[in-house]
């Protein structure tokens, strides 16, 4: 990417990329039902466990609107850095690590009841 940034900007390109990761993560894992109009609170709602993070995810909502303008092509003025780029990434990447903890929190009270169970059999 460094020789090609010489002669052509791929940081819209790559933000759009993060942009569509983070939707296609949340509509897979039944966080958001797909529909634009839904989006902003369900990212809201996706992001509640970080307690607290009201400028990251408003930061997050913010840069999913540059690329989905960037997307539509309505994007004709405002330049998107790899700074921004950088920060959608770190939202895609809170975004599947809080999945992923959720998950092991459930397979670990599933361990933790199926253990307690055998336990009462004894």
């Amino acid at each position: 990417m460094a020789k090609n940034d010489i002669f052509f900007q791929f940081e819209p390109n790559i933000l759009v990329e993060f942009h569509l990761v983070l939707k296609e993560a949340m509509a897979a894992y039944g966080d958001w039902d797909g529909k634009v109009e839904t989006l902003d609170k369900a990212i809201d709602i996706a992001f509640q466990p970080l307690n607290g993070g009201a400028e990251f995810v408003a930061m997050i909502k913010g840069l999913v609107q540059v690329a989905a303008m960037t997307t539509r092509s309505e994007n004709k003025t405002r330049s998107i850095t790899l700074d921004e780029v950088a920060k959608m990434k770190v939202g895609c990447d809170v975004y599947l690590k809080l999945k992923a903890l959720q998950q092991f929190q459930k397979e670990m009270a599933a361990l933790k009841s199926a253990k307690d169970a055998g336990n009462m059999d004894a």
